[in-house]
């Protein structure tokens, strides 16, 4: 069974989907062999998505070990293949580290005219959540007079409720985007489909429209800044 919030599950059902079903779908788990995943596995770190790679082994795993408990098979065959697969060495994200180059970051962000885009910069900035989580933000989650974002437990990756303190200036960002979005659900609600809310990929992309390469700044950049002494 996977594990995780509902968006998180979506997202790994379509992974299953797309690299499992079609050549394990109609296979008995009694069949299914450590080989017969591995040569999936290994296609998809041909394509050099590593990470992938990583995440579906964890997902058949997954999956194999609720049908044990059910009593369909008696043995994982994906638990030992990690030893078998490439492995993966993460890289930093880039982040700006230096004092004048995270000061002009922040003066460039305040001349971006786009209100909402704005505002996500500027509350990535300010208060360091991850941009997946900042994207997920919904307006019954801040609490006002407390100056605290409570993100509830199923949102986080750790399963724990996550109080955020907000600065006298991030509850002015929020305020100012309150006027933009405020009469809807999230604080960053699609474009596209206003009942959902924007995927964790704009603050990358903003970044990039106002001139700043992937292996200059990222998203996950601004916790990096945060870490800087």
């Amino acid at each position: 069974m996977l594990q995780g919030n509902a968006e998180y599950a979506q997202e790994s059902w379509r992974r299953l989907e797309r690299e499992v079903m079609p050549k394990l779908g109609d296979k008995p788990l009694k069949k299914i062999t450590a080989p017969m995943v591995l040569t999936i596995l290994r296609r998809i770190e041909k394509r050099g998505t590593l990470v992938t790679a990583r995440k579906i082994k964890s997902h058949v795993s997954q999956i194999m070990r609720y049908g044990i408990a059910c009593g369909h098979i008696y043995s994982n065959p994906a638990r030992d293949l990690g030893w078998a697969m490439t492995p993966h060495k993460s890289k930093p994200r880039a982040a700006l580290t230096e004092p004048r180059q995270m000061g002009q970051l922040m003066r460039d962000i305040n001349d971006v005219r786009a209100k909402k885009r704005r505002s996500s910069l500027l509350l990535a900035a300010l208060i360091f959540v991850r941009p997946g989580e900042l994207c997920q933000a919904e307006w019954s989650e801040i609490e006002w007079d407390a100056c605290i974002w409570r993100i509830p437990a199923a949102k986080m990756k750790m399963r724990r409720t996550h109080l955020v303190p907000l600065a006298r200036q991030a509850l002015d960002v929020l305020r100012e985007l309150r006027s933009v979005t405020g009469d809807n659900r999230w604080l960053f609600p699609s474009r596209w489909d206003k009942s959902r809310h924007e995927g964790g990929g704009v603050i990358n992309t903003a970044l990039r429209r106002m001139g700043y390469g992937r292996d200059v700044m990222t998203g996950h950049g601004f916790r990096a800044m945060a870490g800087t002494s």
